[in-house]
């Protein structure tokens, strides 16, 4: 299979993956994976609204979306102070918990609770509610959400992954599996949003390009079955042990209100963050309306008390 780096074939590509075999899955990444950085890092135009079918294409080839400076001046100030004094709230009462209970939280969402978890060590994933943020935020995201997931997805979770000074890299891994043999558009797609400046020293979330189509662990021999998902000490869901291309890697800097979209079946980790400030990233997730995302937050109880069921009271609603 013989690949060029073209527009024109990236464009030809997203409505081909699905009749693509395996190997040809796998010659694609080779071939493409390092032409990211120059098709899935879209700048948004000068009004703020950004190409959304350019958006969702990159999402179907590589597995993601950058977008430099998404949110800016008023609307970045609203989604900063609610993401963030919720997260401080929250963080705050699990340190009363633990001082009474006398129990540090474990790592893995089945160890926590409906409203934080901890993903590894200093990592923490506060959940709130959409509810929270101003529809019209929420629309740019949502289009490029539509062209993919359909318009009629449903709205999974939101809040802030939390990184204290000090956290290590995270172990390389997937948010969720493929369900078919055959290549499909995604079922879950991530939105991070960068709150505030996040340098290299804090910890930029890397990404594997094009390791969406190579996680599937029906067709792939070299993945770590259905463990792709979640993360080991020995690092056993690198890149480089489900074939993709070594060194083709996008870890940058990201500018307040910039914004990241994946397909949650991509290999990525969060960077340690070497810095002596938190790092605050928001997220908001959407699925296919009839998808149920059981591997994301499988906690049993609530940090209030009560069990509340999910971690967002309007987590699932369709839209």
């Amino acid at each position: 299979m013989r690949l060029r780096n073209t527009p024109t074939l990236s464009r030809r590509l997203s409505r081909s993956l699905s009749s693509l075999s395996p190997v040809s899955l796998y010659e694609a990444q080779q071939h493409l994976a390092a032409t990211a950085v120059d098709h899935a890092v879209i700048q948004p135009n000068s009004d703020g609204t950004v190409d959304v079918s350019k958006a969702a294409n990159a999402i179907r080839i590589f597995g993601f979306a950058i977008m430099p400076r998404m949110y800016t001046g008023e609307a970045l100030e609203h989604l900063e102070s609610k993401f963030v004094a919720f997260t401080d709230q929250t963080l705050e009462d699990l340190d009363e918990e633990t001082r009474c209970t006398g129990e540090d939280l474990q790592v893995g969402s089945s160890n926590g609770f409906h409203e934080v978890c901890l993903r590894s060590p200093g990592r923490y994933d506060v959940s709130t509610q959409f509810s929270a943020f101003r529809q019209d935020l929420l629309e740019p995201i949502e289009a490029i959400i539509s062209n993919i997931l359909g318009s009629d997805h449903a709205r999974a979770f939101c809040g802030v992954v939390y990184s204290a000074p000090g956290s290590e890299d995270q172990q390389w891994h997937a948010d969720a599996l493929h369900l078919d043999s055959t290549h499909k558009d995604a079922n879950l797609i991530s939105s991070l949003l960068a709150l505030h400046d996040i340098d290299m020293s804090m910890g930029p979330t890397e990404l594997a390009p094009m390791t969406h189509l190579l996680t599937n662990h029906m067709n792939n021999p070299r993945v770590n079955g259905i463990d792709i998902v979640y993360q080991h000490p020995e690092n056993l869901n690198r890149p480089e042990l489900v074939g993709a291309l070594k060194d083709a890697n996008i870890c940058m800097a990201l500018p307040a209100g910039s914004l990241i979209l994946f397909d949650d079946r991509i290999l990525h980790r969060g960077r340690g963050n070497k810095s002596t400030k938190p790092r605050y990233v928001g997220y908001f997730s959407y699925c296919r309306n009839w998808y149920e995302p059981t591997t994301h937050f499988e906690a049993t109880r609530s940090l209030y008390g009560a069990d509340k069921g999910d971690a967002a009271d309007d987590g699932k609603k369709l839209l």
